[in-house]
């Protein structure tokens, strides 16, 4: 079937095709930026545990909201601060 435009209703043309569809090569080039990316920042792991324990403790009913005022809090500076130390105490020499 063909539109107006001449585009076959079929099959998009190359131009509609989403811009964040990543081919295979480019998904697995993507994954392996996104790993060393993480090696880098340790902290990114600290961080996700942080905030993952804080909602498991109140289980809020709205979480956005609530990581939002616990990140701008005092609590959230010395709950990460309580995880890097223990990470650093727990962590296996190089």
């Amino acid at each position: 079937m063909v539109d107006r435009s001449g585009a076959s209703a079929a099959r998009p043309a190359a131009a509609a095709m989403p811009a964040h569809i990543l081919t295979p090569k480019q998904q697995i080039e993507h994954q392996i930026s996104n790993e060393r990316y993480l090696r880098q920042h340790p902290e990114v792991h600290t961080i996700i545990r942080c905030l993952t324990r804080q909602i498991m403790k109140h289980q809020p009913d709205h979480i956005e909201p609530f990581l939002c005022e616990f990140v701008a809090s005092e609590a959230f500076d010395t709950a990460l601060a309580r995880l890097q130390t223990r990470g650093a105490a727990t962590a296996s020499p190089p």
